[in-house]
């Protein structure tokens, strides 16, 4: 399957991607349990290994792809002691974190073991964050495990993400370039999908290009 994806026009092959991509953020928010499919896994892997070396570079010409991430960071109703930044890359949103609240261990969470081991390499000098490798859709991390969750550009499992939020917890989610970035989900969507998984105080600003909600998981 590789060997067939390399064969294909680099041209045609980022925009069969960038489809693909944009559909399986569809299907982690409204149809999660389709992310059983082994082969939906070996995609994700696929399209994001390869770009790790480049990966940070490849954001620079966007501009400041953190920019929401950062702003949301403003709005949290309390320094967090513990943090989850889902699908972290190359590490750019735990690394930000770590240095926003030096008092808060965080750990950055990636499907891709790629982008985990430049995320370990760029960051090595940060004592309070860890770099995992981990499946957004089956977390391995106990409930409640986390007074903060974060997601920069990536599918939103809002199950897994309420089962590891702490009641009192925030959940951030973010898209660096708003409509156009290829993992994206609508603002009025998430907010939705945040309030009907025990999510309160649901607000959203744009910063940057890009866009962020936030939301506080219901204390029971």
């Amino acid at each position: 399957m590789g060997a067939v994806r390399r064969a294909l026009p680099l041209g045609l092959r980022t925009s069969i991607e960038k489809k693909l991509v944009r559909l399986l953020t569809k299907v982690a928010a409204h149809a999660p349990w389709l992310w059983r499919w082994r082969a939906i896994g070996w995609f994700v892997r696929g399209t994001f290994d390869p770009m790790a070396r480049h990966w940070e570079s490849n954001i620079a010409r966007h501009g400041d792809w953190s920019a929401p991430l950062a702003a949301g960071l403003e709005q949290l109703p309390h320094a967090p002691r513990r943090a989850l930044d889902l699908g972290t890359g190359t590490g750019l949103g735990a690394s930000l974190i770590a240095r926003r609240f030096p008092g808060c261990e965080v750990t950055g969470a990636d499907i891709s073991p790629r982008m985990v081991a430049e995320a370990r390499r760029l960051h090595s000098g940060l004592p309070n964050v860890r770099f995992v490798e981990a499946d957004s859709y089956s977390l391995p991390f106990n409930d409640s495990g986390f007074d903060l969750v974060t997601l920069l550009n990536v599918p939103p499992f809002f199950g897994e993400i309420r089962r590891v939020t702490a009641a009192g917890g925030a959940v951030l989610i973010c898209f660096s370039l708003a409509e156009r970035t290829p993992i994206y989900l609508p603002t009025p969507e998430v907010e939705r999908k945040l309030l009907r998984h025990g999510f309160t105080a649901v607000r959203s600003g744009r910063a940057g290009k890009g866009v962020w909600t936030l939301g506080v998981k219901l204390v029971s």
